[in-house]
């Protein structure tokens, strides 16, 4: 019998689908994924026993933890002792980050990774009492959701307005959390859920794969308790960014400060940008000597 030395990965996670169709189907097409299950399958392992009680997991959560209502403004609190009278007034709690208060999710998280060939995965729980849930939105991240207890609606369509988001999308008409990345927009926000949104109920044992940008919303039934594997960063543009700034740090000319770059004076200003241009046009030259295998180490 699985015990907490056992692995858990995506082989038990997504049975019965196999590692293949998930990925083809689901993972890397973007697509929606229901899997229905038995809670008694996952209970076996020892982390998903010991997140059932959220009252004993919150004890030991000291970070931020998000408070959300369908009808009211999200809240923030310091750990999970204070989170949890709001169970009791319909409000969602978030707890992010878990592998950080919670070991055994940690190797599970990691083990995710490896298997979906991504550099890091996250975890994340949601816990609700009564009746309560999570208005529309899409989410910029890949999201595993599997609920533990309790029994959830789920609303969802994608959302074509905005491909591959940055942050999470809001519909029109609500307050953005990032209102910079609306320029990204190819079409009109949906205001409300299209008409050909699907509805599916997900009982304990059941897993959700909501992909990026899809439009969702959800009411929770009862002790409601669901763990979430998300990947939310990096993006190939952070990606190389980061790795980019790295390797030109190696050049002190790049360490440089970029005096007069905002100067009033055309003719110092000229010069600053003429100073970055070399900069610029020495680094293509040496990116064009690269190979394709000297550039993958540089993301790395």
């Amino acid at each position: 019998m699985p015990t907490s030395k056992s692995v858990f990965g995506l082989k038990e996670l997504i049975l019965p689908l196999s590692r293949k169709e998930f990925l083809e189907n689901h993972w890397l097409s973007n697509e929606w994924a229901y899997i229905k299950s038995d809670i008694k399958r996952f209970k076996r392992y020892s982390f998903v026993s010991k997140l059932l009680s959220v009252h004993d997991f919150a004890q030991k959560y000291k970070g931020r933890v998000s408070l959300i209502h369908r009808d009211k403004p999200a809240l923030d609190v310091e750990g999970g002792v204070k989170a949890l009278p709001f169970l009791e007034k319909g409000y969602t709690i978030y707890f992010r980050d878990v592998e950080d208060y919670f070991p055994m999710i940690n190797k599970v998280v990691k083990q995710l990774a490896a298997d979906l060939n991504m550099p890091k995965m996250t975890s994340e729980i949601f816990a609700s009492s009564g009746k309560s849930g999570v208005g529309m939105h899409s989410d910029y991240h890949l999201n595993l959701n599997l609920l533990l207890s309790g029994k959830k609606e789920w609303l969802f369509a994608k959302n074509t307005a905005l491909v591959n988001q940055t942050s999470i999308c809001m519909p029109k008409g609500k307050k953005q959390v990032d209102q910079s990345q609306l320029k990204y927009l190819s079409g009109k926000l949906d205001a409300q859920m299209p008409f050909n949104a699907k509805r599916v109920t997900q009982n304990p044992g059941d897993l959700m794969f909501v992909p990026r940008g899809w439009w969702h919303s959800t009411i929770s039934y009862g002790e409601c308790v669901s763990v979430n594997f998300i990947f939310k960063d990096p993006t190939w543009a952070r990606l190389f960014a980061s790795a980019l700034e790295a390797e030109l740090l190696n050049d002190p000319q790049w360490r440089d400060f970029p005096y007069n770059l905002n100067s009033k004076i055309k003719s110092e200003r000229d010069v600053a940008l003429k100073h970055f241009q070399n900069l610029v046009d020495k680094y293509q030259k040496s990116l064009l000597n690269k190979s394709s295998d000297n550039i993958a180490k540089i993301l790395k």
